[in-house]
């Protein structure tokens, strides 16, 4: 119980990401500054910024309740270039007070950035608002592709997603391909 406490005390950062007026959000986001955002940049298609919003508390209650959402308007977007971002997909956003003239930071937790290397088989969790739904914590994850491997691990790791891949049909076999394709890209 400890443990899931401190997962929602921490997730309270995370925010859905929506284009002002549509009912369902487009993303997820989290709040890593008192008025600064960290999404992906494939989020941000062609809308300015203020054309969307933060949108905090866009979750259920323990009845399955919508709780009242609080809004907070983009007023920016940072790095907003490939060679910015290094080709990288995110982005930072900046985002203005709210209705009562407070800031996010000042209502919700701001989340460190951690530059601990993350080591396969690491447990975490996941915070998101999967096809627009109301905030999930995904609690039983771990890291499967870390960002540094040995040539040894990189092998063992590349036949683990190789054989979850072989049950797929061979009319599936492009998707297969491009599946394996962006593991070794990554």
């Amino acid at each position: 119980p400890q443990a899931y406490e401190r997962i929602y005390a921490n997730s309270r950062g995370a925010f859905a990401l929506r284009v002002k007026g549509q009912d369902k959000p487009r993303c997820s986001a989290v709040l890593i500054g008192e008025k600064l955002a960290l999404t992906n940049n494939h989020c941000i298609l062609e809308e300015a910024p203020d054309e969307m919003e933060a949108v905090f508390d866009y979750e259920d209650d323990l009845a399955g309740q919508h709780m009242a959402a609080k809004s907070f308007p983009l007023v920016d977007i940072k790095l907003t270039t490939e060679e910015e971002r290094g080709n990288l997909d995110f982005a930072l956003l900046e985002l203005g007070p709210n209705a009562d003239g407070a800031l996010p930071g000042k209502v919700y937790p701001v989340q460190c950035l951690s530059m601990k290397t993350a080591r396969r088989d690491d447990p975490l969790y996941v915070v998101g608002f999967p096809l627009g739904e109301p905030r999930t914590v995904h609690d039983n994850a771990f890291v499967y592709f870390p960002f540094r491997v040995t040539p040894e691990e990189y092998a063992e790791i590349k036949m683990l997603v190789s054989a979850e891949f072989d049950s797929i049909a061979a009319e599936d076999a492009s998707y297969r391909e491009g599946k394996l394709k962006e593991f070794v890209d990554s």
